[in-house]
């Protein structure tokens, strides 16, 4: 740690012996404003930067929509666009730094109200989901908030922890689990897009692993849902997660270089035709392995860590609309080697090693065509996406090897054709519909011991190809000033076992108040299963679960939002979520529900086929209180009171695995300007919710078989002690003419308090212990822009 310490000091000591007192620096603020429904773009629209000492300026958009403000002092700026009969637009709290041009092509949404009534601004609307046609349980999220909230270490996923309706359940891993679902519901989108799990040390069959592939470099802001979602969403149960890449710049190149406990960062954009097409490029590789050498564990002593990956993003303008050619993907290894004195053996895991190995693509190429005499746009993308995932585990002792051998070797992926198309009749309706083709190919592989039998059993072996194919149809209609109907139809058919659903979806919004809104939400949700499920073979070689339904769950949902002066606002939502088509085992008096599994695609050691029978009931009460970033102040205060309970035969409930009964966020901050363009932001998170539940263990049945068997007859009666985690983070920026540079730190656990996994069994000690989660996680990361 000394050594590391040193390290980043004589880096960020050779930046700053080279500063000197300067004037401070300007920037440009640019972009396009285009209508939100048609795009095309908006001539004669006004975007002005607020809150200068030296008073507003700003400019008019030309006949393009594209606007230039230059001589913008830096800092955090409040910029707002207005345009006749289009609602108001504010980004309020946006950083503009001296090495880089603030570039943003903002869409509006035009009113439908008269013009001499009182238009609901953007203002008001902080926050709210950049996708229109969605009502409830859904918010933006910008790459500066990923970077802002402690703990988050730019992460999307660990970003969502102090959102409503996301409960805790790890510390060195970032699924999310929503309202009480499995984290396999869960929904990736990118450009439009589903995409394979875009984590490093990402988890078989879930949708979660150690950090994303996503870079902040590339992302820009993006939706995030959980649950009630309008009908363009499908093939997810719980949420979704819609991610953008924003634009490179396209007339002057830029540069970043970041430095940090994680990894190496560099990022590049610029013109490859000045003032048209532009590209956006961003690497990182990770310095997890030269930590290890120094002493410094993200996981343990024993773990060794490695991955990098890679973020493009190019555009081309065209005649009729644009092209873009986008791509992501990350490599990634874990090595977990054993306890290298003998000695030390004082339970099973201290003598076993793992080695996984997780890699994930995804690249497509969209094309926009806009007919400006008809209001719409066309938008198509091909597109290809893979995951292939690895990983064995064994135990290095010779005398219980053959008790302990883990194989599996999973390639996913799938080839896409996506198109919809999008028209404005009039500024009261919307119609939008779609059409998705996945040709989904797979080659699956799972082999382990069998502890009773000692046999070598490999139950899922399978290499083929499917066909998934989705349409939808959505509107968006205004009858009336202070009402929104946002309704649709989603469709699915999963070829493999010719499995369909047909998914209607509704969301109503209605103005209670200038201020005030109420909001009901319904939607029919299906999702087919980790394709692994469908291939676990029967001892005489069968596939008894191929033919198993699509999962589906009924999602209702009634809110009510409030907006405060000075950027504050509360919203309150109540939600009923009720499951069906839920995998069980049918025969032998099971409690198994799949839903209830962390991760995979079954249970090992058990050939009973699976039956689509199971259900379950989500209910609870999310609440919100928050102010955005203004005058230097953000809080986000978020709780959740919920109860998840599940039947196997429609007769008796248990407890789900997830029916931690309440979860809780305080995350607040604050940023501190000093003389000579320096900033200072503090940020404090707490995160407290009720543990998650378990099944106590059987001790003979487990003896027997030197493996974790659960006693059904308390399935899921006991529970974890409560989840507590305490994150800080302090970030240090400044500007100069020609540079700009920020510190960040990010301790995780700040107080290293030890929360709990999981129960497992022990054969080395002949009991059950609680496995613990990690300790404080320090990130430190010192970035340069130019």
């Amino acid at each position: 740690m000394k050594n590391i310490t040193l390290f980043f000091t004589i880096i960020i000591s050779s930046f700053l012996v080279t500063i000197k007192a300067q004037e401070t620096p300007t920037q440009t603020i640019k972009g396009q404003i285009i209508d939100k429904d048609t795009r095309q773009s908006l001539p004669g629209a006004e975007v002005y930067v607020t809150g200068l000492e030296s008073g507003d300026i700003g400019e008019v958009t030309d006949l393009d929509g594209k606007f230039r403000i230059e001589n913008v002092p830096i800092g955090r700026r409040t910029i707002i666009v207005s345009f006749m009969g289009y609602e108001d637009y504010v980004l309020e709290g946006i950083i503009l730094n001296s090495a880089k041009e603030l570039v943003l092509n903002i869409e509006l949404i035009e009113s439908a109200e008269l013009m001499n009534e009182v238009v609901v601004t953007a203002k008001e609307k902080s926050n709210r989901p950049l996708n229109k046609m969605i009502t409830n349980s859904s918010r933006s999220f910008s790459v500066e908030e990923s970077k802002r909230y402690p703990g988050s270490i730019a992460d999307p996923s660990r970003m969502s922890l102090g959102f409503p309706g996301v409960q805790l359940t790890q510390d060195n891993s970032n699924d999310i689990v929503i309202r009480a679902n499995s984290s396999i519901g869960l929904l990736w989108k990118l450009e439009g897009v589903e995409i394979a799990n875009p984590n490093h040390f990402a988890t078989i069959g879930g949708s979660g692993g150690g950090i994303s592939v996503f870079s902040a470099s590339v992302l820009d802001n993006s939706d995030f849902s959980t649950g009630a979602f309008p009908a363009e969403y499908g093939n997810a149960l719980s949420g979704v997660f819609d991610m953008k890449f924003r634009k490179g710049n396209n007339e002057n190149r830029e540069y970043t270089i970041k430095a940090g406990l994680l990894g190496l960062d560099f990022a590049t954009e610029g013109p490859f035709k000045k003032g048209e097409s532009s590209y956006l490029f961003n690497y990182r590789y990770s310095t997890l392995g030269i930590l290890s050498s120094f002493g410094v564990y993200v996981v343990n002593p024993r773990t060794g860590n490695n991955f990098q990956d890679l973020s493009f993003n190019t555009y081309f303008p065209t005649k009729s609309g644009t092209i873009q050619v986008w791509g992501i993907g990350g490599l990634s290894s874990e090595l977990n080697i054993p306890e290298a004195d003998q000695t030390d053996w004082k339970i099973f895991d201290d003598q076993t090693q793992y080695d996984l190995s997780t890699n994930m693509g995804a690249t497509g190429i969209t094309i926009s065509n806009i007919f400006e005499k008809n209001n719409s746009y066309l938008k198509t993308t091909f597109a290809a996406t893979a995951s292939k995932i690895k990983w064995e585990k064994d135990s290095v002792d010779v005398n219980l090897n053959e008790y302990n051998i883990n194989n599996e070797n999973h390639l996913n992926g799938r080839y896409i054709l996506s198109s919809f198309y999008n028209k404005k009749f009039n500024s009261k309706f919307t119609l939008k519909t779609g059409i998705t083709f996945n040709s989904l190919f797979y080659n699956l592989n799972r082999s382990y011991q069998n502890f009773t039998s000692k046999e070598y059993i490999n139950d899922i072996q399978e290499k083929g190809y499917s066909l998934l194919l989705q349409y939808y149809i959505q509107a968006r209609y205004t009858p009336k000033e202070k009402i929104t109907i946002n309704g649709g139809l989603h469709t699915l058919f999963f070829a493999l076992n010719n499995t369909y659903a047909i998914e209607p979806r509704l969301g109503i919004r209605y103005h209670a108040g200038k201020n005030s809104a109420i909001t009901f939400s319904y939607g029919l949700h299906s999702q087919i299963l980790p394709l692994g499920t469908y291939f676990i073979q029967a001892d005489d070689n069968t596939l008894p679960n191929k033919n198993l339904d699509l999962l589906k769950a009924h999602h209702i949902v009634l809110g009510y939002d409030h907006s405060f002066p000075k950027s504050m606002r509360l919203n309150v939502e109540l939600y009923y979520q009720y499951l069906f088509n839920v995998p069980v085992i049918k025969d032998g008096g099971s409690t198994f529900w799949m839903l209830n599994n962390l991760k995979g695609y079954g249970i090992e050691n058990n050939n009973l086929p699976l039956a689509s029978e199971g259900t379950g009931k989500n209910m609870g009460i999310d609440i919100t209180f928050e102010k955005y970033l203004s005058n230097n102040l953000f809080f986000l205060l978020s709780g959740s009171l919920f109860q998840s309970t599940y039947s196997t035969d429609g007769t008796v409930s248990y407890s789900t695995r997830y029916d931690s009964r309440f979860s809780s966020s305080i995350m607040i901050g604050k940023e501190f300007i000093f003389k000579k363009n320096n900033a200072l932001t503090l940020g404090f998170r707490n995160l407290y919710s009720g543990g998650l539940k378990y099944t106590p263990g059987d001790p003979i049945a487990s003896a027997a078989i030197r493996n974790l068997v659960e006693d059904e007859n308390f399935t899921f009666e006991n529970q974890l002690k409560n989840y507590w985690r305490m994150d800080i983070q302090a970030a240090y920026r400044k500007d100069k003419p020609k540079y700009a540079w920020s510190l960040i730190l990010d301790i995780q656990n700040i107080i290293n308090y030890s929360n709990e996994l999981s129960l497992i069994y022990d054969f080395t000690l002949n009991d059950f212990i609680v496995k613990p989660q990690s300790g404080i996680i320090p990130v430190i990361s010192f970035q340069v822009d130019f």
